[in-house]
């Protein structure tokens, strides 16, 4: 039997690195991509610039420029921006509001009229209006110009009019690269849009993006047309961040591969959330470093004060960029996605389906004690199906996702099992569990290693699953192994007690708070974020909170309780804790955005810091909890 167990785990040992070989040149590939493409820049909202406070007569173009910003966003102003003085001597008024002599030259006395006061850029908005909003019409009036929408002002106080026209016209010809923003078109058609926009990338050669606003999606419900017009053009679609726009995963989709990632804040989530200033800055760096995001729009402070200063913004802009490239950050700009070879997909379609069902087959004879990879006959049937299922999942993707997602859960299972079953050897068993997740969760990842991957236009969907699968699946060998004293009918069949009540509370609140709080800012407060912070900084990699604060310090005092034959009834809880560890560490590898260096030095923090800090808990709990469990005996 001894023998045979370890025939099997020889045999598991080297379908495991066979898997790992075949994906390794996907791997290869990111690795290459993520070096070539290591590069963010800050870009200013020209939304801002007339609320930064700024001595006399300084040029705030060139102050911003020289402190770090690489490219301008320019959005289309609504009229309700125009009517706070958005852009200089332009304003949206309704038609009501005009003079009456003005408003007896329009065919009707009504819509939202945009008045034109600067005599040497009227001609050109008029330019762009008239695209526009082809119904539209113009009365000049002495050096003003009226130009009527024939739609209601409410209609258009959130609907895109015109964009700062002048201060496209001054950067784009000191060939600054422009991000342009198109507001929805709730006033216009979706060719008058395309017409705005062609006039807007022939007459300013820098426009290199558009990134639309608002709401919804600008030519909804035609969100591919955008899109098209996008590829076209050669330019690039931002896919925003977090966005809950309506309409922009069909615009982004449409424009593939000419998309960009593009991370931002608005001004009412700093207030609503409170982000103080360094926490703001370190999530931008962040948005880089861990999501590879690209452009990175940096707004004032609205915390600071009502008017913010210049120099304030500036010296923010100093700081991040200085941080940026001092991380070996490129200030290069993006280009459309690239394409990997087709042969890369095939090799790592086969070895994902390796290793899952490795995984099963160990999984299978942990639970029934038999022996199956030391049978050739066996591997032989294994090795086809991998192979015609990887095939299968090149053309129908769900079996990739499906394939990943139980991988994941499987492979924390058996990291949790081999790391415990080690318990005479805990230092061994430890590195053995967090080894076999480091090769496994290599092979999942190469699978995923393409641009819709890892530029998330399709999404993985087992993150939840590789979360809640390995805790079932211990608790289910657990109790036919016996590794807990009662059978599940012993449990169910008599009355539950007080203790074990707590904590099966205890774990459903935790994962309940686990599952909300696995993503990047989800419920987590200022103080915790300010910890994170300094932990990636003094670590290069923040480790995760489940791995080195539950997971692993969870796994040294499983060892020793085991080695102690101590608590046999409420082990099990510690079991359960240490998938936690595992199942994260498998969890960081499913972020295909996040480059692999950073993933794999993560999970080595986590490992080590969680070790050490269970094993100081564990001194410190036996020191002092040997006294005072004497003390209470004797007091009762």
């Amino acid at each position: 039997m001894m023998t045979k167990t370890k025939n099997n785990a020889r045999v598991f040992v080297y379908c495991l690195f066979a898997a790992l070989a075949l994906a390794m040149p996907s791997l290869m590939w990111r690795l290459f991509q993520e070096r070539a493409n290591h590069s963010s820049l800050l870009v200013f909202d020209l939304m801002e610039l007339h609320s930064l406070n700024a001595e006399e007569g300084q040029n705030k173009f060139a102050a911003l420029m020289e402190a770090g910003i690489s490219a301008f966003m320019v959005p289309e102003c609504t009229a309700e921006d125009l009517g706070k003085g958005a852009v200089d001597r332009v304003t949206a008024v309704p038609a009501a509001d005009v003079p009456d002599s003005v408003l007896k030259s329009f065919s009707y006395p009504s819509g939202t009229v945009v008045i034109l006061k600067d005599p040497a850029l009227a001609e050109l908005q008029q330019e762009y209006l008239k695209r526009r909003f082809k119904n539209g019409e113009s009365v000049a009036d002495g050096q003003t110009v009226y130009f009527r929408i024939p739609r209601p002002y409410v209609q258009m106080e959130k609907a895109g009019v015109l964009p700062d026209l002048r201060s496209m016209q001054y950067l784009s010809a000191a060939g600054v690269p422009l991000v342009f923003a198109p507001s929805p078109s709730m006033g216009s058609s979706g060719e008058e849009l395309e017409e705005s926009l062609t006039f807007i990338c022939d007459n300013f050669s820098s426009v290199k993006v558009l990134c639309p606003t608002g709401e919804i999606a600008a030519t909804y419900p035609y969100t591919e047309r955008l899109g098209s017009f996008v590829k076209e053009r050669g330019l690039l679609m931002a896919q925003v961040e977090f966005s809950r726009q309506y309409g922009a995963a069909g615009q982004v989709a449409a424009a593939w591969p000419n998309v960009v990632s593009l991370h931002a804040v608005d001004r009412e989530e700093v207030l609503k959330r409170n982000i103080i200033r360094p926490i703001m800055l370190n999530r931008f760096y962040r948005a880089a470093e861990e999501r590879e995001v690209r452009l990175l729009v940096l707004r004032a402070d609205p915390l600071r004060a009502v008017a913010p200063q210049l120099a304030e913004y500036c010296e923010d802009v100093r700081a991040l960029r200085a941080r940026l490239d001092e991380n070996g950050f490129k200030r290069l700009w993006p280009a459309p996605a690239p394409s990997s070879p087709w042969i890369n997909s095939f090799f790592s379609a086969i070895a994902l389906q390796i290793l899952l069902l490795l995984l099963l087959a160990r999984y299978v004879e942990r639970y029934f004690d038999i022996s199956l990879l030391s049978r050739k006959r066996f591997l032989g049937v294994l090795a086809a199906t991998a192979v015609v299922l990887g095939v299968c999942s090149l053309y129908a993707g769900i079996l990739s996702r499906l394939g990943g997602a139980f991988a994941a859960g499987f492979l924390a299972a058996e990291a949790s099992l081999l790391a415990m079953e080690r318990w005479k050897v805990p230092l061994r068993g430890a590195a053995e569990g967090f080894l076999l997740v480091l090769v496994g969760g290599l092979v999942i990842a190469g699978r995923f290693s393409v641009p819709l991957y890892m530029y998330r236009l399709s999404t993985f969907s087992g993150v939840k699953l590789s979360l809640l699968l390995p805790p079932l699946l211990i608790l289910l060998i657990d109790v036919h192994k016996r590794e807990h004293p009662e059978s599940l009918a012993e449990i169910f069949t008599r009355p539950p007690l007080w203790g074990e009540l707590v904590l099966a509370g205890t774990l459903l609140l935790a994962a309940a708070v686990m599952l909300l709080r696995s993503g990047n800012y989800g419920l987590v407060g200022t103080s915790e974020i300010m910890f994170r912070d300094w932990l990636e900084k003094i670590l290069g990699a923040r480790p995760r909170t489940k791995e080195f604060l539950v997971g692993y310090p969870a796994l040294v005092v499983w060892y020793y309780l085991k080695r102690q034959e101590m608590w046999a009834h409420w082990r099990e809880i510690l079991r359960l804790a240490v998938t936690l560890a595992f199942s994260s560490a498998v969890n960081s590898f499913c972020h295909f955005h996040t480059p692999l260096s950073l993933t794999l030095l993560r999970g080595f923090n986590g490992w080590w810091i969680g070790l050490v800090l269970g094993s100081l808990a564990l001194v410190v709990g036996v020191r002092l909890g040997r006294p005072l469990s004497r003390r209470l005996r004797s007091l009762l």
